[in-house]
Parts: C-alpha cells; sequence; structure tokens
C-alpha cells in the first residue's frame, strides 16, 4: 500500500530486469521506503488541519527568487491590502530583491535571509532576521509564495511563527510537506497559466480572497524626479543569452531612431559605434535603476526583471524575447507589446520595435502588427 501510488519511488518491476543495481544500491530504497512509511504516518496522526481564517489582521508572504518573482506577488499584496485594509503584511525577501517589496505600498516590514544561509537550513532559525520575525506576534497565516515545491521556502515558513501555512507541496510527498496545513497540489498549480494567478491561488486555498477575483497590475511605489517626457530608455542588458538581441540590431534601431526625431537614452549598457551623442547611463544600484526608468514614458528592453519593472512603474514596454513567456511569464499589464521568437530573437527586426514605437508615441497606442503579443488578461 505504501508504494502502490508511487512507482517512481520503489520499482519493483524496474528492480527484477536490473537486479545488479538492487545489489549495490539496497539501503537506498530500504531509507525510501521507510520514509515514505514514516511520512505517512505522521501526516495521519500529526499532521495540523486546516482550520477556517475567520478573522486576519497579520500575514507573511515568503518570496524568494528574482526581481520577476517578486513583482509577480504584488497583484496579490494590493488585492489583500484592499480587501483587508488594516491588515499587517510582511515578507521575506532575499537582499536582492527585497527593493520590490520596500517599493510596494502594500508591504509593511520586510526581513532578508541571503540565500548561502539556506545551504545549511538548520541554521536559518539563527539567522538575525529569522530571530528578529520570531519575537513578533504569531501570523494568522504564512503563504510560501512559489509557482512549485521548494522545501528552501517551506523551511522558511516552518520557522516562522504562524498559526498556519499555505504552500505547493511536492509531488511525491516529502516531510517538507507537513509544514503546510493548508496544502496546494502541484497539479492544480500547472492547470493555473499564468504566474500571478499561481501566487493567488495559494491565497484562494486559504480562502482569504475570492475564487473569481480580478487582480490589479502590480504598481512600484516610486515618483518620477521629472515629468515624463516623450523620450524613451533603451535597456539592452539580459541575464538570460537566449533573449540577448544582437549588438547589430540594437544599432539598428537606434539609427532608426534618430531617423525618427525620438530622443532615447541608453541605460545599463551601450553597443559599440553607436552615435556618441547619445546619453548612456550606468545605474549604481536596483534602487537607482528603478528610479532612472520611472523618468521615461516608454521602454524598450529584452526579457527579464526590466521587462516586469518597467509596467510596474506605469511605463508602457516594448519587450524582446527569445523564450517562450507569452503564456506564464508575460509582464502583467495592458502597457505592453511583447516580441518573441523562441531561440531566435535575432529575426526580430528592428523595423517592427521602431514603428511600435512611434505608434505610442505619436498615436499613444500599440498596434496589432508583426507577430505583436499582448497580455491576454487585459486585451482580451
Amino acid at each position: 500500500l505504501l508504494v502502490q501510488k508511487d512507482s517512481s519511488m520503489f520499482n519493483y518491476k524496474e528492480r527484477v530486469t536490473k537486479p545488479i543495481e538492487w545489489i549495490k544500491h539496497p539501503t537506498e530504497d530500504i531509507f525510501r521506503l521507510i520514509s515514505r512509511a514514516i511520512y505517512l504516518l505522521i501526516k495521519l496522526v500529526v499532521h495540523k488541519k486546516p482550520v477556517e481564517i475567520k478573522e486576519i489582521d497579520r500575514i507573511l508572504i515568503i518570496r524568494r527568487n528574482k526581481l520577476g518573482d517578486a513583482i509577480s506577488v504584488l497583484p496579490l499584496l494590493q488585492t489583500l491590502k484592499e480587501k483587508y485594509p488594516n491588515i499587517t503584511i510582511d515578507v521575506i525577501a532575499t537582499p536582492y530583491n527585497r527593493v520590490i517589496f520596500e517599493l510596494s505600498k502594500s508591504v509593511n516590514n520586510v526581513y532578508t535571509v541571503p540565500e548561502r544561509y539556506l545551504k545549511n537550513r538548520y541554521l536559518v532559525c539563527f539567522h538575525p532576521q529569522m530571530r528578529k520575525l520570531q519575537y513578533q506576534k504569531k501570523y494568522d497565516l504564512a503563504i510560501g509564495a512559489n509557482s512549485a515545491y521548494s522545501s528552501a521556502t517551506a523551511w522558511l515558513a516552518f520557522c516562522a511563527p504562524a498559526k498556519q501555512r499555505v504552500g505547493v507541496i511536492s509531488k511525491k510527498g516529502s516531510i517538507m510537506d507537513l509544514i503546510y496545513n493548508i496544502q496546494v497540489p502541484q497539479e492544480e498549480i500547472i492547470k493555473t497559466t499564468h504566474q500571478v494567478n499561481k501566487i493567488a491561488l495559494l491565497a484562494k486555498y486559504a480562502n482569504i480572497i475570492d475564487q473569481d477575483i480580478e487582480l490589479p497590475k502590480p504598481e512600484i511605489d516610486i515618483k518620477p524626479s521629472t515629468t515624463r517626457e516623450k523620450i524613451i530608455a533603451l535597456c539592452p542588458l539580459t541575464s538570460r543569452k537566449q533573449s540577448k538581441w544582437s549588438d547589430d540590431n540594437w544599432i539598428k534601431l537606434s539609427n532608426l531612431l534618430e531617423e525618427l526625431s525620438v530622443n532615447f537614452t541608453w541605460i545599463g549598457y551601450k553597443p559599440k559605434n553607436t552615435t556618441e551623442t547619445n546619453n548612456v547611463i550606468y545605474p549604481k544600484s536596483t534602487l537607482d535603476f528603478i528610479n532612472q526608468l520611472s523618468r521615461y514614458s516608454l521602454v524598450v528592453c529584452s526579457e527579464g526583471g526590466t521587462s516586469h519593472i518597467a509596467p510596474s512603474l506605469n511605463c508602457s514596454t516594448i519587450i524582446l524575447s527569445g523564450v517562450n513567456i507569452s503564456q506564464s511569464w508575460i509582464p502583467w499589464s495592458n502597457q505592453i507589446a511583447l516580441y518573441e521568437k523562441t531561440n531566435s530573437i535575432d529575426e526580430i527586426k528592428p523595423e517592427y520595435i521602431a514603428e511600435q514605437v512611434t505608434n505610442k508615441l505619436n498615436k499613444n497606442y500599440f498596434s496589432d502588427t508583426n507577430g505583436v503579443k499582448f497580455n491576454e488578461s487585459f486585451n482580451s
């Protein structure tokens, strides 16, 4: 009974066909079988059952990883703050993405735990930020805000003082699953397409937001230092190789914009052999980068953190992508235009981008041409 549900854990058929492997590694399979038995026993006897949340005053959100991951949580936080105006929303983040939560009006406090501390998870509880958290009043709910199972996120949820915890559980069953008394199966997460909706699904399982709620666009609270003019920002940098548009294409785009008398500024990187009269800005930090972006009415960028930050600053954004993000990771905004060529980003022509720039600046809309994609949640 313990193994028939999970053939990948203890595959008798495979052991018959490969007896040598069984002889070499008998302990591994026995250990897995014992672990599975212990897991089921604890789940049956000890695991805390979910209880209805009648009143909610304090919520803890746990979201690690990158800037775009952090922004994908903001629509849920904004929804919670609107529904429960007096609620306290705290966040456990990383030093890298904490700035996103610090700039959200919906967040009260941000606690940071570096990724390196999660390599030895038993020490996480002794991190100064976690110790500070443990002296706080218990949270009514802790949300492991990942769209997939993460043992590191589960452990952070365990270390935090909370009456109940909700998160995505593993497919095969893990002791870490028992940390969450409100469990979201991975199969249900997979059915949900967009990352923003995946995160919101956790709150729906906890029954703290309506099932048919319309999630707002993410907002970063930075006021532009100057009035936005008809000037655009070009942001070529991306961490993903497949989404790196060639320097030749960026140069050709800049030449086209100059011919159209469009003013622009390079941010973070400027290809060689471009006109020297154009400005280039090298931000000193993520916060400085966000401040710089907020000055522009239109941003052209490669897929990545920038493509999520710019729309959350209320900047119209043209995005170039060499990976498939149109379903799950397209920015949650009605102010974006996505050009996507999986593994062939250089097939996106600079003329397409220049045309969209002029349409947006002169007519205030993106044209539905040349294979452009929009977020269907806002453009259905």
